[in-house]
């Protein structure tokens, strides 16, 4: 099935609205936004926690 057959009932107007949609909910973009957020997200989760963890280590000894 090409472009023309799914496409036929869609105006020249929209088309370009429809081909993003059908790219965004069933194409890759989905999955990769997702392990690129998990891949940002998960660093960043563990440098916090890590700071976190030596900033009350220190303030602890300090009292």
């Amino acid at each position: 099935m090409n472009d023309m057959e799914r496409f036929r009932n869609v105006t020249i107007e929209n088309l370009d609205k429809v081909k993003e949609l059908e790219t965004n909910m069933l194409g890759v973009g989905w999955s990769l936004k997702a392990f690129m957020f998990f891949l940002i997200f998960s660093p960043y989760l563990l440098i916090v926690y890590i700071f976190s963890y030596f900033y009350r280590r220190n303030s602890s000894r300090v009292k």
